[in-house]
C-alpha cells in the first residue's frame, strides 16, 4: 500500500479545525490530496464516516466518485474497500468505516442522514449558505479527532458566502501554500491556496496554455482558475454560479425566444434558440439550441421543431433592421408562427435577471452542465458583463436568457407575464 502525498497539501492530514478550505486554482492536485486524505481516515481504527456532497447528484458520477475509486485501485487497496457503484458508498471491510456520495439538489434529505463524523463539499461554490447550514448540522457524531468540513473549490465571488462569512468579504486570502489558521466566532478554521505552478503531474505545456490565459478579455478566468483569488463582482460576471438549479421539466405552456447567429453584416456567432415554460413561480428552460455556422433556414427549422401545441410565442432578437428578412425567411421556407415585435435592450433587463436569478427562479434540465452545449452556456452566462462590458466574448446565451426572463414576468413584481404574450 503506497499513498504519497503532495507535500504542498501534508497540512490536510493533521488539520484539528472544523472549517477547512481547500482552496485555489485549476489542476493543483485538491482533489486526489483529498480523495487520500479520505481513504486513509476510513483505514484507521477509529469511527470514521465520512458524507462527500457536490450540488448536483448526477455530478459525483463523474466526479469525486470515481476519483476516490480510481485512488483505491491505485494504491492497491481494492482488497480493502467494498465499493457500490450503485448507491455511491465506499465501505472499509476491516472497521465498517464508510464515505457517502449525496448530491444537495434537495438538501433537507440530509436531516435523515446520521453518523456522520466528517463532510468533503467539493466545488463548494456550488452551494449557498442555506445549504451549507444543513451540512454543517449533519457532522456532529463524535470520534477520536474533532468533527472537520473540507470545503474544496475555486475562489468564487467575493459576494458568496464562503468569503463573506470566512474571509471578510473576501479583503483575506491566504498566502500560496501556507496553511493560514483563525478563529471564526469561536471556531477554529483552517485555509490552504495552491495554484497549478506546484503540481508536478502536469507538464509543461498544460502550463503555458494557462499563462496564456492572462491575455483573455475575462481576466476573472485567469485570476480564479490559474492564480486561485477571489473575483471581484465590479470586474466580473453579474450572474454567480451559485445560484443555478436543475429540476425536472414539467409540462407546461411556453415560449421560445431565438438570437439568431444571422446577420446582414456578415459576422457570424453563435446561434441561440431557448425554449422555457413557467412553472410555480420559476422559469424552466426546456430546451437549449447553441450552434455555430447555422443557415437561416437551419436555424427556422430548429426554431420550428420546437414549437408544439402549448408555444404561446416565438420571439426573435435582432436588429431593428432585420426583422423584415425573418419575417420573409419564415414564409419563404412555409413555416408558420406568430412572431411578436417589441423593442428589448438587454443592458436595460439585467435587473429582473438578477432577480430571477439570486432568488432561484431560473431551473435548467437535469445534467444541462454537463452537456458541451450546456458548458458553453453556462460560461457565457457567468462571463457576462453586459452588452457594453463584455467585449470579444459570445454573450448569445445571456442574451436570449435574459430576454426569456423578461418575456416570461420574472423580474416583475406583479408577476403579470401573460401581458408579454402576442
Amino acid at each position: 500500500m503506497t499513498i504519497k502525498a503532495l507535500e504542498h497539501f501534508e497540512p490536510i492530514y493533521s488539520s484539528t479545525a472544523r472549517y477547512n478550505f481547500i482552496m485555489g486554482g485549476a489542476a493543483t492536485g485538491k482533489s486526489v490530496a483529498m480523495s487520500q486524505l479520505l481513504l486513509l481516515d476510513m483505514l484507521s481504527n477509529y469511527q470514521c464516516n465520512w458524507l462527500a456532497l457536490r450540488r448536483r447528484q448526477n455530478d459525483l458520477r463523474r466526479s469525486i466518485f470515481p476519483q476516490i475509486v480510481n485512488e483505491i485501485y491505485r494504491c492497491g487497496l481494492q482488497s480493502k474497500f467494498a465499493i457500490n457503484n450503485t448507491s455511491m458508498v465506499i465501505k472499509c471491510k476491516h472497521n465498517n468505516n464508510k464515505a457517502m456520495f449525496v448530491g444537495g439538489n434537495d438538501i433537507m434529505k440530509l436531516k435523515s442522514i446520521s453518523e456522520i463524523n466528517h463532510a468533503l463539499i467539493e466545488e463548494a461554490d456550488e452551494f449557498n449558505e442555506e445549504e451549507f447550514n444543513v451540512i454543517d448540522s449533519r457532522v456532529r457524531a463524535r470520534s477520536h479527532r474533532p468533527n472537520r468540513i473540507f470545503f474544496v473549490f475555486n475562489p468564487p465571488h467575493k459576494t458568496h458566502f464562503i468569503p463573506t462569512r470566512f474571509f471578510n468579504n473576501g479583503e483575506v486570502l491566504p498566502e500560496i501554500n501556507e496553511p493560514y489558521y483563525f478563529m471564526n466566532n469561536g471556531v477554529m478554521c483552517m485555509a490552504l491556496r495552491s495554484i497549478y505552478k506546484n503540481n508536478p503531474y502536469i507538464d509543461d505545456t498544460v502550463k503555458q496554455v494557462y499563462e496564456n490565459y492572462a491575455n483573455l478579455p475575462n481576466k476573472n478566468l485567469y485570476e480564479t482558475f490559474c492564480l486561485g483569488v477571489w473575483q471581484n463582482r465590479q470586474s466580473g460576471a453579474y450572474f454567480q454560479n451559485d445560484y443555478y438549479d436543475e429540476s425536472e421539466s414539467n409540462s407546461s405552456s411556453n415560449i421560445i425566444v431565438c438570437d439568431p447567429a444571422y446577420s446582414l453584416t456578415g459576422q457570424g456567432d453563435f446561434t441561440c434558440i431557448i425554449k422555457s415554460s413557467y412553472n410555480s413561480g420559476k422559469l424552466q428552460v426546456n430546451n437549449v439550441v447553441l450552434r455555430k455556422d447555422m443557415t437561416p433556414t437551419e436555424i427556422l427549422n430548429n426554431v420550428s421543431g420546437l414549437i408544439d401545441g402549448r408555444t404561446k410565442s416565438v420571439n426573435f432578437i435582432t436588429h431593428f433592421y432585420e426583422k423584415h428578412f425573418w419575417r420573409n425567411a419564415a414564409h419563404s421556407n412555409n413555416i408558420k408562427f406568430p412572431i411578436t415585435e417589441q423593442p428589448l435592450i438587454c443592458d436595460k433587463l439585467i435587473p429582473e435577471a438578477l432577480h430571477a436569478w439570486t432568488n432561484k427562479l431560473v431551473s435548467f434540465p437535469v445534467g444541462f452542465s454537463a452537456t458541451q452545449t450546456g458548458q458553453e452556456a453556462l460560461s457565457q452566462w457567468y462571463g457576462f458583463q453586459g452588452k457594453n462590458q463584455t467585449k470579444g466574448l459570445h454573450d448569445d446565451f445571456p442574451d436570449a436568457l435574459i430576454c426569456s426572463i423578461h418575456l416570461q414576468g420574472l423580474g416583475q413584481q406583479n408577476k403579470n407575464f401573460y401581458k408579454y404574450w402576442v
